[in-house]
């Protein structure tokens, strides 16, 4: 593992005020459990948050297992400091505070970044900020997992080719307030006449047919009392010929599952193809464990 020394501010001199002097502000990163590599890696960003100031945004560049650092070290204005880092941006925007849940290019099969977050003054149960008032300080980071895996498994018997769609409310999570997602607009009410389904939401994620028939696309996390994500089938490979589809949000929610967890569980759902119905299960059919049935 490789430790990372930032550029440092100007040396302070005997003759300089110490309150001028910077901090030295230690991380020291949970290596134990280092979060998946994606790619060429991920991109790993700190932030500090002094009051209402943000403080210059280090962008670390893109990191994998091979360069995981141990901790960071970087000098900071002495103060009362939030730390807040966030690993796993890869395609999804990111302005330096929020984090949008739609790809900024590409496919969007593989949906929302795979970010893991740490937020010092939520995680850590403190509600004190990082003191950083001496020459030197140190913060404890460990990353949580800000996104569920939704995996899919599709049965049926004699139908055509399908394509699914999974569209949701949540337009973005905020890095300094993990707990609180950003919410767009209602998802638009299915509308069975016209032949494109519905339009509106804050994202959207084509999984691309597979004969396998399993499926795995990230979510982000959603508000607990106001869940809304549909499942969107659509006859055909393309997504012209709309089925039928549903907001599954309260069903996940009276399953058992929570959104509030500090690191985010996985979500199972079978599809089931019949004759006349599409049926929507969540089951954990990796481990057996069928927690609900709903019937659209």
């Amino acid at each position: 593992m490789l430790a990372v020394l930032l550029p440092v501010f100007s040396s302070c001199s005997v003759k300089d005020t110490r309150d001028d002097c910077p901090c030295w502000l230690k991380l020291d990163l949970d290596n134990s459990q280092i979060p998946p590599e994606g790619g060429d890696g991920y991109e790993f960003r700190v932030s500090f948050w002094n009051g209402e100031e943000k403080l210059p945004l280090w962008n670390e560049g893109r990191v994998s297992h091979e360069n995981y650092p141990e901790y960071y070290e970087h000098p900071v204005k002495r103060g009362h400091h939030d730390v807040c880092c966030a690993f796993g941006i890869d395609r999804c925007y990111f302005d330096g505070l929020k984090l949008s849940t739609m790809p900024a290019s590409g496919s969007s099969s593989e949906g929302f970044d795979a970010l893991w977050a740490y937020d010092h003054t939520l995680h850590d149960g403190m509600t004190e900020t990082v003191d950083c008032t001496g020459e030197t300080a140190e913060d404890k980071v460990k990353l949580h997992k800000q996104f569920a895996n939704l995996k899919i498994l599709v049965t049926r018997v004699g139908e055509p080719d399908y394509n699914i769609a999974i569209k949701g409310n949540v337009e973005a999570i905020n890095v300094r307030d993990l707990a609180t997602p950003v919410l767009g607009p209602d998802l638009s009410p299915l509308d069975p006449y016209s032949p494109k389904g519905p339009q509106r939401s804050s994202y959207t994620y084509n999984l691309s047919y597979n004969t396998e028939e399993t499926y795995t696309v990230r979510i982000p996390r959603h508000d607990p009392d106001n869940a809304q994500i549909r499942v969107e089938i659509f006859e055909g490979t393309s997504v012209t010929n709309f089925r039928t589809g549903k907001n599954i949000g309260a069903l996940i929610k009276d399953s058992g599952y929570d959104w509030t967890a500090t690191d985010l569980a996985d979500i199972y759902l079978v599809v089931q193809f019949s004759q006349l119905d599409v049926d929507i299960i969540v089951k954990d059919w990796e481990h057996g464990d069928n927690e609900g049935n709903l019937i659209i």
